[in-house]
């Protein structure tokens, strides 16, 4: 007798794990700036004490539930991504609303693009199935 067949591809899982990580990793961070303001904090402190916490809590998620790894040494590698992400997303941003969309309307176009290019750019370059322990360029396979 065969097995049953998976409707879900593995990959197609770890897309939905992706997903509802990302929201966990929006409310984490809202509720860590929100705090910051009930605090007394500015908002730009606030902004930026849920950002750094922001990237710690979602290395952790990201890399342990979406992707199963989660080793200090890919942290740097996680942090530029996260930071490429922004710069192309900004210049992207600045050119919608040149070109004379709302700011709101052209990250609301944005956003889906930059989900997808995160998860490629963390598939590919951060959480990879052969990634050294260390967190230094994939190991090469004999």
């Amino acid at each position: 007798m065969t097995a049953p067949r998976e409707w879900a591809s593995p990959e197609a899982w770890r897309i939905l794990r992706f997903l509802l990580v990302g929201g966990l990793n929006t409310v984490f961070g809202f509720a860590v700036y929100g705090l910051g303001l009930a605090l007394g904090l500015a908002p730009e402190i606030a902004l930026a004490v849920a950002f750094v916490v922001g990237v710690a809590f979602n290395f952790l998620t990201t890399g342990r539930i979406v992707f199963r790894q989660s080793r200090l040494g890919l942290l740097p590698r996680f942090i530029a991504v996260y930071c490429a992400v922004y710069v192309m997303n900004a210049l992207a941003l600045r050119g919608l609303i040149e070109a004379g969309l709302s700011p709101l309307v052209a990250q609301l176009i944005l956003q889906p693009l930059s989900a997808a290019l995160t998860y490629l750019l963390f598939r590919h370059f951060v959480f990879t199935p052969d990634a050294s322990p260390a967190g230094g360029p994939p190991r090469r396979r004999p």
